[in-house]
């Protein structure tokens, strides 16, 4: 009799111990589709994507154009907190291949903890500036 009182209350700590991990979406890209040609206006769209508990926090999205697919040379990028586009200043992009990707930082209120999330890559072109 005590072992069973015993493992029932074991089982209570172990439930009320466990920690509830919400579940965090990474932004999904939009806009321009992947190997999409362009020789003047481009814009960027992805989507905003929420926890999935809807609990309250921040999040930032950080959109990153770079020339390599490992993103080591960054040709632009750009921060927001409210918008889910971006159109870029052409004079930053030469004609060449690149790739993009949206980083979203999710701050948890109110303890402040971050999780960081990464998008797909895609590769576009562009035929403009020379």
């Amino acid at each position: 009799m005590k072992t069973k009182i015993l493992c029932a209350l074991l089982g209570l700590l172990t439930v009320s111990c466990a920690q509830v991990i919400p579940e965090y979406m990474a932004p999904t890209l939009l806009k321009p589709a992947a190997n999409e040609n362009f020789s003047e206006f481009i814009y960027f769209e992805w989507s905003q994507n929420n926890k999935a508990d809807g609990t309250t926090g921040d999040y930032s999205f950080l959109v990153q154009i770079a020339s390599d697919e490992a993103f080591n040379s960054l040709k632009d990028s750009f921060s927001t907190k409210t918008q889910s586009f971006y159109e870029p200043a052409l004079s930053a992009l030469k004609s060449g291949t690149y790739y993009w990707r949206v980083v979203a930082t999710y701050v948890q209120s109110p303890t402040g903890e971050s999780t960081v999330l990464t998008s797909g890559v895609r590769r576009f072109t562009y035929d403009g500036n020379d």
